[in-house]
């Protein structure tokens, strides 16, 4: 197994951006708990974000060791630009947006089952996964079953 420099150089700067929105997280925990640091629940997540930064930190300054940070965000340019010319991207990147749409606005806007069976059509026919009544009646079925396994059977209320 290589040791690629630049994925090492995208991971350490992507890990470094979870790492800050984790302790940003975590301090407004801590001021909305309103308790001591040390019985908040934002010490958890405050010590797992200050490790975690620590440690992305430590694979930035090894990923850039030797040839420099433009070197390295050269080659991370060039290689985020090959990736974006793939369909394979491109479609996952569909599928993201669908499923943040389904998540942050759908679920919001209508009931589970209604959201849920927008999405599954959506989906389905993002994908071309058979024709077009075969998709609502494998959507209506799928939602349909979940539905009624967890609000009948299991009793679990749906959002």
């Amino acid at each position: 197994m290589g040791n690629d420099h630049k994925l090492n150089f995208i991971s350490s700067i992507i890990l470094a951006l979870l790492s800050t929105a984790i302790l940003l997280g975590s301090v407004s925990i801590y001021l909305k708990a309103a308790e001591p640091l040390h019985t908040s629940p934002a010490l958890m997540p405050g010590m797992l974000g200050i490790i975690l930064l620590l440690c992305s930190l430590l694979l930035l300054r090894q990923s850039i060791h030797g040839e420099g940070a433009k070197v390295r965000a050269g080659e991370a340019k060039a290689w985020f630009q090959n990736l974006i010319k793939q369909p394979d991207t491109r479609n996952s990147v569909i599928g993201i947006l669908l499923m943040a749409v389904y998540t942050f606005g759908l679920l919001h806007w209508f009931q589970f089952w209604v959201a849920s069976l927008i999405f599954t059509i959506a989906m389905l026919l993002f994908l071309r996964a058979t024709r077009w009544w075969m998709v609502l009646i494998i959507s209506g079925s799928l939602v349909g079953a979940i539905v009624l396994l967890f609000s009948v059977v299991f009793r679990v209320p749906l959002p």
